[in-house]
């Protein structure tokens, strides 16, 4: 609109907060609401400040590169997904690049204020048409992984993948309903109770795993799939002699049975099985504990990505680039994976998307389309990256590379086409080398650190369930320690990616760590898949459940690096749970062997 009214640079500034609205899309709109009015923020005080300092390179290389410091942090420690701080840096480094104007950072920041509204209404749309489908496409997601599990047990080659897969989904499921308001709001009830089902399918599901079942007939994936295809009322339930020959099967009958009750779904909550309130610590403790915890992963990416922009900015003015601005935009492009697998991963795509974009846009700039012909290649240069940034990484950076020179192109600082090849592929070069350089070198073990940590951390929440479980715990404390292992199955199995791809960066390759990851799994799975009420055999002694919560505390406290010198104790006997005890032992085992 401004660039129509031949306000061209006004019209460059206000699409940076237009890049607000490139987050949380698949988010419900609740939190997508907040999530896009936090990035609108951002980016106007990153307008600001990058106005503010463009006179002197001297001070806004330190300023860039505290603010990309701070906002990596932040996008981590408060859970904003790709492309977390990247456009907030990209935003700074687009104020310093336009013509130097300090006491215009208020104006600037208004128009960026301007563009987060517009992207704010567009992604707040949706609500007009169906303000629920976000929590309810989550929700048929995570019945459809269920679906797929069912579908695999008993085949080795596809099991492993599709429980991971299940038990993510449902996970995600839980959280996108919870960000949506829970049972509280509107429609609210009946989105909790059927990702109440999910889990419920899953659970039964994971228990037919543990208990070896052979391979299901595929009435049953195809009864869960028809939940997630929103067939509520009357599934078709398999008939008896479908049914596998193991216990747990009686659970998977029961648990689709009560997905597909119209009672489940229309009944009050009840005190013992309905909702389950649990006491969460604040948002503000848990944002404060990530930004603060040695071994979170915050700090160390926001060093990273510090560093990375620092020297990278600092050497675009040395080397008197005539836009100093493209090599640190280079290196925050390869910092946004939490590993060095991903950072080595991000430097090619960069280079390769860079190298193909800088062509589309040469090859635009050279027909000369003017003013109208730019603007319409920015939108759709826009729309592009908002349609590939969560699919692939080097095509959106294509996209990314020829919006940014556009936009330039438009303020009235871009370069002629001649020579705009060489001069941003060797930039680029130099960015992502400097950017793969401070991922490998800075903070080195940080994620082999906090894997040990992670682990320690779920044997303990898989303790609880799993004492929980064996001592016939009321149902409603069953569930809320079980939601807690979801949770750190999910957290585990991310931080183990992580501490495998910073393997190159150690001595010791950090797959030795898995056997413990494994062993833990295999544990969580088994304290998921315990029966809801253990009357087919008598609980554990006291004594063996003392004896076993000892035994899982020392063992998560040898996994946290406090090794003792003595080996840790035996498991105790169950005698009519030998699958726990089998669990445990090979735990313990593995602990002693890999720990330290």
């Amino acid at each position: 609109m401004f660039s129509a009214l031949g306000h061209q640079q006004e019209g460059v500034i206000a699409t940076q907060g237009a890049f607000a609205g490139f987050y949380a899309f698949s988010a419900p709109y609740r939190r997508r609401a907040r999530v896009v009015v936090g990035l609108g923020c951002a980016l106007a005080v990153a307008m600001a400040a990058g106005t503010l300092v463009a006179s002197s390179a001297w001070v806004a290389v330190p300023v860039g590169a505290v603010l990309s410091a701070v906002a990596a942090g932040a996008c981590l420690a408060l859970r904003v997904g790709p492309p977390r701080e990247y456009f907030i840096v990209f935003t700074f480094l687009i104020a310093t690049a336009l013509p130097q104007d300090a006491a215009a950072c208020g104006y600037r920041a208004r128009l960026v204020l301007l563009g987060a509204l517009g992207a704010w209404l567009i992604s707040m749309a949706g609500t007009l048409r169906d303000a629920r489908a976000p929590e309810r496409e989550a929700v048929d997601a995570a019945l459809g992984a269920v679906a797929r599990l069912l579908d695999a047990i008993g085949r080795p080659d596809r099991a492993p993948a599709a429980r991971h897969a299940a038990v993510l989904a449902v996970q995600r499921a839980q959280e996108s309903v919870a960000d949506a308001g829970g049972a509280e709001t509107p429609g609210g009830l009946e989105l909790r109770r059927r990702a109440d089902a999910a889990e419920a399918l899953l659970e039964a599901s994971l228990a037919l795993m543990v208990e070896r079942a052979p391979p299901l007939d595929p009435a049953w994936g195809r009864a869960v799939g028809a939940l997630a295809d929103g067939a509520w009322a009357a599934p078709v339930i398999p008939a008896p002699q479908q049914r596998p020959r193991v216990p747990a099967a009686v659970r998977l009958d029961a648990a689709l049975r009560a997905a597909g009750s119209a009672r489940r779904l229309d009944a009050p909550a009840t005190p013992d099985g309905g909702e389950t309130t649990t006491a969460e610590p604040s948002r503000w403790r848990v944002l404060w504990a990530d930004l603060t915890d040695p071994r979170s992963p915050a700090p160390a990416v926001a060093v990273r990505l510090g560093v990375a922009v620092g020297l990278a900015g600092m050497l675009g003015y040395l080397l008197r680039a005539e836009h100093p601005t493209w090599i640190p935009l280079s290196a925050a492009a390869v910092l946004q994976g939490t590993n060095v697998a991903l950072a080595r991963q991000r430097a090619l795509h960069r280079a390769a998307g860079t190298a193909v974009g800088v062509v589309v846009a040469a090859a635009v700039l050279a027909i000369e389309p003017g003013l109208v012909g730019l603007i319409v290649m920015v939108g759709l240069l826009q729309a592009l990256t908002e349609a590939f940034i969560l699919v692939s990484y080097g095509v959106a950076v294509v996209f990314i590379t020829s919006l940014a020179l556009l936009l330039l192109e438009i303020a009235g600082v871009g370069a002629a086409v001649h020579g705009l090849l060489d001069a941003r592929l060797i930039d680029t070069a130099l960015g992502c080398a400097i950017g793969f350089a401070c991922g490998v070198l800075i903070l080195p073990r940080r994620s082999r650190s906090r894997l040990a940590a992670v682990q320690a951390r779920a044997i303990r929440t898989t303790s609880r369930a799993l004492l929980a479980g064996l001592r016939g715990a009321p149902e409603r404390e069953r569930r809320a320690a079980r939601r807690a292992v979801h949770l750190t199955l999910v957290t585990l199995d991310a931080t183990q990616r992580d501490a495998t791809g910073d393997a190159l960066t150690s001595t010791t390759h950090a797959d030795l760590d898995w056997p413990i990851t494994h062993a833990v799994e295999r544990l969580a799975h088994l304290s998921l898949a315990l029966p809801l009420a253990a009357g087919d055999r008598p609980p554990p002694p006291p004594a063996a459940l003392r004896d076993l919560e000892l035994l899982l505390d020392d063992l998560a406290s040898r996994t946290d690096g406090h090794a003792a010198p003595a080996p840790p104790p035996a498991a105790p006997a169950f005698l009519d749970w030998p699958r726990t005890e089998r669990a445990v032992t090979a735990l313990r085992d593995t602990v002693a062997e890999f720990s330290g």
